[in-house]
């Protein structure tokens, strides 16, 4: 709006009005750090001073061009490190699959890692610095280097806080504080994670989709965290709320998302004795649709089997086991079988 306003102005030969608005429309962009908007005003405002240069100094010509070199320099920089942002997650889709980072794979990381755009972080809007620790955290949790990995989750929360929080920013500030508390809860600290899910449990949003991806998140990972602290120890009233709040959220069970959810409720009612429970979570954990974890639903089987002893239906022990090895030999575990 504010290009088009200062293109009338000088259809109508309001040169000075023209200035005026673009150095009032710069100082806006700039407070919002529109690094885009700052440097068409700044293009323009050199077209003007070109067309009026008898009314300008060499330095003030020179000024304005130095700026349009380093907003062209800086989005330039945001744009490759986007472009690292994305070769680095080709690698990511390996997640679940493999277990070991091939030699390959590690060089190529380190490669993206070690380029040149890094040392200008310092120099770049908030945008761009979330940019590059982004880089550098899947990079890191890729290579399994998972403490160097929060780091740069840290710093990214550090840099939202900071933030005008529109949707877009806000869902990505919802999404950073999942992976932070997922990567927390996998090196065991459970301080960090703890905090993470409080924000996820105590932050409000009028916007409904917002709302639902925060509750989402926040169920999710909650029963996440309880299994994991289920090692060290169980309160049947946590995990009861935990799989009422995971209910109220009505999450479609479907795809690899919900399965582990799914999965999780199943062990830690299993872990306190309530094996009704366990067994409808292990059910719907088995019953899962297009999911990529097959390796869980065969285990879930298992486990069924173990719950169905547990409760003295035989019969159903032996129906489970047969499933099974029908399972397991339609999906090529057929050697898992033999062993």
């Amino acid at each position: 709006e504010g290009l088009i306003d200062i293109q009338n102005l000088l259809d109508k030969n309001l040169s000075e009005q023209a200035f005026s608005l673009i150095a009032e429309s710069q100082k806006k962009a700039a407070q919002t750090e529109n690094l885009e908007l700052q440097l068409q005003l700044k293009l323009v405002e050199d077209k003007l001073l070109v067309r009026y240069n008898r009314q300008f100094s060499n330095e003030q010509i020179l000024k304005v061009k130095e700026e349009i070199k380093k907003l062209t320099e800086q989005i330039n920089t945001e744009l490759l490190l986007s472009s690292l942002l994305i070769k680095m997650k080709q690698s990511d889709e390996r997640r679940g699959v493999e277990e070991s980072v091939p030699e390959k794979e590690k060089i190529f990381l380190e490669e993206l890692m070690k380029n040149p755009v890094f040392d200008k972080t310092d120099l770049l809007r908030k945008k761009g610095k979330l940019i590059a620790h982004n880089v550098m955290h899947v990079g890191n949790m890729l290579l399994k280097r998972f403490p160097v990995a929060i780091s740069h989750l840290q710093k990214m929360q550090a840099l939202y806080t900071d933030m005008e929080m529109d949707t877009s920013t806000t869902i990505n500030y919802l999404s950073n504080t999942n992976n932070l508390l997922v990567l927390s809860v996998g090196v065991r600290k459970f301080d960090e994670a703890e905090r993470c899910l409080k924000i996820l449990e105590n932050n409000r949003y009028k916007n409904k989709r917002l709302e639902e991806y925060r509750k989402t998140l926040f169920s999710k990972n909650l029963i996440f965290f309880l299994f994991e602290k289920s090692h060290y120890h169980l309160l049947d009233k946590e995990i009861e709320d935990a799989e009422k709040y995971y209910l109220d959220s009505v999450i479609e069970l479907s795809g690899n998302n919900n399965l582990f959810s799914c999965y999780y409720l199943g062990i830690l009612n299993l872990g306190i004795g309530k094996l009704d429970n366990a067994l409808n979570w292990i059910q719907k954990t088995i019953d899962h649709e297009n999911t990529t974890y097959i390796n869980v639903q065969a285990y879930c089987r298992i486990v069924a089997a173990i719950i169905h002893y547990e409760k003295n239906n035989f019969s159903l022990v032996e129906s489970s086991l047969q499933n099974m090895n029908y399972f397991m030999k339609k999906n090529n575990f057929s050697e898992i079988v033999a062993s």
